[in-house]
């Protein structure tokens, strides 16, 4: 078992580097996929309601025939962003075992290390040094060291998906509200108009 001081160095070891440098770039390929989806989805959200505003709803196929392209897209590249996601994860967890010395989760399959240095050449971050805390002390148990670690690593994530879903929830409350709205005074024309 390593002590803590041990762990802090260990964590810097060139090929641990190496495997959260290619989890990061894979990970960011799999995210920035994701956003551009996202961005072109809230687009057509807008796009359709203004379109059917001011064209009418039977001239409305160029935004049909662009919905239905971004569903192949969308269809193509989902296994693309999904695998970088898993390589991602993989290397993470690879790179854990490796530092706490715990045994390989039977269910994952082991990294490809001819791909973890192709992801990791492409990382042009900041050099990755200390990626636990080295502020740890030694006489806390190594179970709970390690827990504390791990859980100190993936607290920005909770935080930050907390926040885009609260982002989320109140795009979707104001976009239904201007929706509704838009119904509401089309109807009220459609009344003055008889």
């Amino acid at each position: 078992m390593l002590m803590q001081n041990e762990l802090i160095e260990k964590q810097n070891d060139t090929e641990l580097i190496k495997l959260l440098r290619a989890s990061i770039v894979s990970y960011t390929r799999a995210k920035n996929g994701e956003i551009i989806i996202t961005y072109i989805v809230i687009l057509l959200a807008f796009a359709y309601p203004i379109t059917y505003v001011i064209i009418g709803a039977e001239k409305d196929f160029n935004l049909v025939a662009c919905s239905f392209l971004l569903s192949i897209f969308i269809i193509i590249f989902s296994g693309y962003f999904k695998g970088n996601t898993e390589k991602g994860a993989i290397y993470k967890e690879e790179f854990d075992t490796k530092l706490f010395n715990l045994p390989w989760k039977s269910t994952l399959k082991r990294p490809v290390y001819s791909e973890v240095s192709k992801f990791s050449v492409q990382y042009k971050g900041n050099e990755i040094k200390d990626w636990y805390s080295p502020s740890l002390s030694a006489t806390i148990p190594h179970n709970i060291s390690i827990a504390v670690l791990q859980h100190s690593n993936t607290s920005w994530d909770i935080n930050l998906r907390t926040a885009f879903r609260n982002w989320l929830i109140g795009f979707i409350i104001l976009y239904s509200m201007a929706i509704l709205n838009l119904i509401f005074c089309l109807a009220q024309l459609q009344i003055w108009r008889y």
